[in-house]
């Protein structure tokens, strides 16, 4: 009798899904360590590394073809990572890359991360801080946020 297991459900796509990597490691070199790793399977759109933490040990590397990704997840499942074997799976949902380059997605002012190349901190495109808004600048909005939190 086989069970079916998660990654049978989800449908591939070209955005992976990888866990159980080192939470100890510093995102960024994280983030350049796994872009050299995948790329040699095709080329990247985005790599994706979690921080915060409830979601460290998790990144999403973005390929521009299903190919390609369906190819590093076979090659590089189990692969040992920082002395951790990732597990990969297809990613659940559109990544913001691939909407981006659908053009359905809008992020206010977030400039999108290069196309090719290594991640580089200075083209990341995000930069942490919420977009500034019209009530932003309003006094008395001020206060009542001041008020109520």
């Amino acid at each position: 009798m086989t069970t079916a297991t998660s990654t049978q459900s989800i449908p591939p796509s070209v955005t992976l899904y990888l866990k159980n990597l080192d939470d100890r490691t510093n995102k960024d070199v994280l983030k350049k360590t796994i872009y050299y790793l995948f790329s040699q399977h095709g080329q990247i759109a985005d790599v994706v590394v979690m921080s915060s933490k409830r979601e460290r040990g998790q990144a999403w590397v973005v390929f521009k073809e299903i190919t390609d990704a369906t190819t590093a997840m076979r090659s590089l499942q189990g692969f040992p990572l920082f002395e951790k074997s990732m597990t990969i799976t297809y990613g659940k949902t559109k990544s913001n890359a691939v909407k981006m380059r659908e053009g359905a997605y809008s992020a206010g002012k977030q400039t999108p991360g290069p196309a090719s190349g290594p991640p580089d901190a200075t083209t990341t495109g995000t930069t942490g801080k919420r977009p500034r808004t019209e009530e932003d600048d309003d006094p008395s909005a001020k206060r009542t946020r001041q008020e109520a939190g």
